[in-house]
């Protein structure tokens, strides 16, 4: 949402005035990103709204994520030379905003590689296809019961390339992954049936269930990969990368000064769930996080 949001913005402001004639303006430059973005991220795009691509899931191949980080690189350039200084303080807000976004990208790209370490990555692709089209009544049942059908129908090509890109993954990354994963096949198997059963349509309901079945088969070999891969690499960013991050979401506070809010809290938190779980189960407090697991 926080990208249509800019791009809106960027739109209403129009072009910047002063820059060099052969240059293109804000607008046409952030026109040309947005749209790019949602064509080479569909999932995200549906759920920011653009539906352009609903049938359709990532391509996470190392080689499609190395032309998409040329394009950022050249977005950045072009954004780095117009010339600002005709532009309103709107306007060079907005291109400083689009910049920190680019420098984010490119941290996650050429840096982080979660295509490459984190296994999550993928999990979070293939919930998250789903999510976006039931989550929201955009468009008639049918319709998004199709797109529905059309991702699940990619989901073994798209969990049989983790294994040929995924190496140096940190445990804590298998542990969070296979958490996560086992939630997948819950919401794949009950969730998304749910979510379209009063599409009385026993052609797509058919489709549906063979697309989830085949999904869901798809998630647990991808499972079993997760669990006999050897834990490997280190999940610390480090101070810079971490400062990239932050500067991305236009947050100039130091990681130290963070580091230590959020070791406070996460004391004040502690404290609080003590006391609650006193009073869920005052004999056995430590065991209500469990209780409540089991009930959520």
């Amino acid at each position: 949402m926080k990208h249509i949001l800019v791009l809106a913005t960027l739109l209403s402001a129009g072009t910047v005035s002063g820059g060099p004639a052969s240059a293109a303006s804000l607008a046409e430059i952030a026109r040309a990103h947005y749209h790019a973005e949602w064509a080479a991220d569909p999932v995200d795009a549906t759920m920011e709204g653009v539906h352009d691509g609903d049938a359709r899931l990532n391509d996470v191949s190392e080689q499609f994520i190395a032309t998409q980080t040329l394009r950022l690189h050249a977005e950045q350039e072009e954004l780095q030379a117009l010339d600002m200084s005709g532009a309103s303080l709107q306007e060079k807000d907005d291109r400083d905003i689009l910049l920190a976004s680019l420098k984010g990208e490119l941290l996650l790209n050429e840096v982080i590689k979660p295509y490459r370490h984190d296994p999550d990555h993928y999990i979070y692709l293939v919930t998250n296809s789903l999510y976006g089209l039931i989550a929201r009544n955009y468009a008639t049942p049918e319709a998004r019961m199709k797109a529905a059908i059309a991702r699940l129908r990619q989901f073994p090509a798209f969990l049989s390339a983790a294994p040929r890109q995924l190496d140096h993954v940190p445990a804590v990354f298998i542990e969070v992954a296979d958490e996560d994963l086992l939630g997948a096949l819950g919401f794949i198997g009950n969730d998304v049936p749910t979510a379209f059963s009063d599409v009385h349509n026993p052609q797509l309901q058919s489709e549906l269930a063979n697309a989830g079945r085949d999904a869901v088969a798809a998630l647990q070999h991808f499972r079993s990969f997760l669990l006999h891969l050897k834990p490997d690499g280190n999940f610390v960013l480090g101070r810079e990368a971490m400062k990239t991050l932050l500067a991305a979401d236009m947050v100039d506070t130091p990681p130290e000064t963070i580091i230590s809010l959020g070791e406070q809290n996460l004391e004040k938190d502690r404290a609080d769930f003590l006391q609650v779980a006193a009073q869920i189960d005052p004999k056995h407090p430590m065991s209500a996080l469990q209780e409540i697991r089991q009930d959520h």
